[in-house]
């Protein structure tokens, strides 16, 4: 975990010449840790809290910067949907325009950063395997009631709550496993594909909320939201019902 600790800070220190590509990987760091505290009760509650704020500082300007990404890639399919209007109120984003936080918010960062390190090498660090293998197991079945309930109400809080769930489970699996798998239905692969599914949705959905509500691209939204939806239900259900025996043998091959 120091380890993901020192990589955020290497990353704040190129804030100013790469901003977009270093707040978007401080932010997934803090989620990796995040699911790695969920392995085990010893861990304060005060480290959760500091990476939610250092997450939460820099969200503004993540989300500008997705919400005209997201526009972008829907309008350059076909041009004529290009809207002038629209894309100037979202590049006259105040956040995207300022492009990274202030020194006073970064200096936040920094502190939180090292609240976190210390908290760190004050907890004991040994898992025990079966409090690994039983905290995963959590999780597995947390996305797998999420999938259920966005199943039967596939809105966007419902989605997005599967999506945390998922890339929780993900970030776990990785940690366990590491990155380099060939096995296609290894469930780390299968996770990951899904969260990132899931994750275009969730940036349909921001988008949406700022559309007028009879805004032509509303129906282009909905449309590819159906198509992505489909496609991940089905990668779900491979991961959380058909692959269930996969999964534990997966994880029991390591303990």
């Amino acid at each position: 975990m120091n380890l993901l600790l020192s990589e955020t800070d290497e990353l704040l220190s190129s804030m100013e010449s790469e901003p977009a590509i270093a707040i978007h990987e401080v932010r997934k760091r803090t989620k990796y840790l995040r699911a790695l505290l969920a392995l085990s009760p010893e861990y304060p509650n005060e480290l959760k809290t500091s990476l939610k704020a250092i997450s939460r500082l820099l969200a503004p300007y993540r989300d500008a910067q997705v919400n005209l990404d997201t526009y972008q890639a829907i309008v350059s399919v076909n041009n004529s949907d290009r809207d002038t209007v629209f894309e100037d109120f979202l590049r006259q984003n105040q956040f995207l325009k300022q492009g990274f936080p202030e020194k006073s918010d970064l200096d936040k960062i920094q502190t939180y950063i090292e609240d976190c390190r210390s908290l760190l090498n004050s907890t004991p660090s040994k898992l025990a395997p079966d409090q690994i293998l039983m905290s995963i197991e959590t999780s597995y079945q947390l996305g797998n009631q999420a999938l259920k309930r966005a199943q039967g109400d596939p809105s966007s809080e419902l989605v997005h709550a599967w999506r945390k769930k998922t890339k929780r489970l993900w970030y776990q699996l990785r940690w366990m496993f590491g990155d380099d798998l060939d096995n296609p239905n290894h469930p780390v692969l299968q996770s990951n594909v899904l969260g990132k599914s899931l994750g275009e949705i969730h940036d349909l959905d921001v988008l949406r909320i700022l559309l007028d509500i009879d805004h032509p691209l509303q129906l282009r939204i909905q449309k590819l939201r159906q198509v992505l939806l489909t496609r991940a239900f089905k990668m779900g259900f491979e991961l959380y019902i058909y692959q269930r025996t996969n999964f534990h043998h997966s994880l029991n091959q390591l303990y």
